[in-house]
């Protein structure tokens, strides 16, 4: 089992889908634009020291964040491991 230390982060990667929910092919030249922006994970482990610079932690297991298309290690079962810094965004829910 692979656990992140340090200020890490594990990621999956929730890959572009290729057809829209209304059946609309997305071409591969728009999908690697949209891919080449940013990349979406799902946060699925956080390391000991992962945000001690904050009060709080601003993302938790189980969220949708954002990440740059290189940032990180990519691990081969789909996974990255990111510094707690690489993560742009997240998802809400509402």
């Amino acid at each position: 089992m692979i656990e992140p230390t340090g200020d890490h982060v594990m990621v999956e990667v929730i890959e572009t889908e290729q057809v829209t929910s209304g059946g609309i092919y997305i071409p591969d030249p728009i999908k690697d634009l949209k891919d080449k922006q940013q990349i979406r994970g799902t946060l699925t482990k956080i390391g000991p020291l992962a945000w001690r610079d904050q009060e709080e932690a601003w993302a938790e297991v189980g969220e949708v964040v954002y990440f740059g298309k290189f940032a990180g290690v990519f691990l081969e079962n789909g996974q990255r491991v990111l510094r707690d810094d690489e993560i742009y965004a997240r998802e809400k829910a509402e």
